[in-house]
C-alpha cells in the first residue's frame, strides 16, 4: 500500500536532462563532485528528480490511486504542452534548476494541481501540522495556506524549481557543487526543456519516492 502521492513536473524521457539529473542525483561512477561534498544530497536523492507542482500527500478517506490515476490522465490531456528554460540557481538556499523567465506557465499548472487534486489530499494531523510551524519562519500568508492546502509553498507562495543538493551552510562547498553542476548540465540547458506531469509515490514512510506514471500534456 502506497504511503504519499506527489504530482510533479519532470523533463520528457527521452530528454538528456531527465538522464543527467537522476546521474546527478545517483551519484554515478563518472560523477564530477568531490568526495566531501555528497553528503549533501540524501534528501533530494530520495524525493527524485524532479520539480514539485504538489507536495506529497496520503489519500483521502474514499479516495482511491485508480480514480487519481484517470483523473490525472483526463487533467493533463486537457492541458498545453509546456517547456521552460532552465539554469543552475542558489536563490532559495539550495541549488537546483530554476526558470529563467517563463515560470508563470509553470505556476499555472502547479496551482491547477493544488486546487483540483486537494480532493484527493487527507488533511494534516495535529502532529504534522505542528512539525511545519515548529520550525518557525512561515509568514502568515504560508501559514494560512498550510492550513487550507497542507503546504505553505503554493499559489502566490510557488517557486518552480528542480532540487539539486540538500542545504547546506558552506558557501564554498555551494560554489563548488555549482561550478560542477553547470558543467554537468550544460548539455541539457541550451534549449528550453518540455515538461510532463507525474506521480510519484513513497510506498512507505521515509523510502525513496518512485515515478508511479507519466501524463503528458496536451495529448487531447
Amino acid at each position: 500500500m502506497t504511503y504519499r502521492f506527489s504530482l510533479y513536473a519532470v523533463p520528457h524521457p527521452d530528454h538528456p536532462l531527465w538522464c543527467l539529473g537522476n546521474r546527478w542525483l545517483g551519484r554515478d561512477a563518472d560523477d564530477t563532485r568531490d568526495a566531501g561534498t555528497t553528503r549533501f544530497f540524501a534528501d533530494a536523492r530520495r524525493y527524485g528528480f524532479h520539480g514539485t507542482l504538489k507536495a506529497p500527500f496520503r489519500l483521502a478517506p474514499g479516495r482511491s490511486e485508480a480514480a487519481l490515476r484517470r483523473d490525472l490522465c483526463r487533467f493533463a490531456a486537457g492541458e498545453d504542452g509546456l517547456a521552460v528554460t532552465l539554469a543552475i540557481s542558489d536563490d532559495l538556499g539550495f541549488l537546483a534548476l530554476r526558470p529563467v523567465g517563463g515560470e508563470a506557465r509553470v505556476r499555472r499548472l502547479a496551482d491547477a494541481c493544488v486546487i483540483v487534486f486537494d480532493d484527493y489530499r487527507a488533511p494534516l494531523s495535529a502532529a504534522e501540522q505542528q512539525r511545519r510551524l515548529a520550525g518557525g519562519g512561515l509568514s502568515d500568508r504560508q501559514q494560512a495556506l498550510l492550513a487550507t492546502y497542507g503546504y505553505p509553498y503554493v499559489l502566490d507562495q510557488f517557486r518552480y524549481h528542480m532540487t539539486l543538493a540538500d542545504p547546506c551552510p558552506d558557501p564554498g562547498i555551494v560554489g563548488r557543487l555549482a561550478d560542477a553542476a553547470r558543467s554537468w548540465f550544460a548539455p541539457a540547458l541550451a534549449a528550453p526543456v518540455p515538461l510532463d506531469l507525474a506521480l510519484f509515490i513513497e510506498p512507505e514512510p521515509g523510502t525513496a519516492f518512485q515515478l508511479a506514471e507519466r501524463y503528458p500534456l496536451g495529448r487531447r
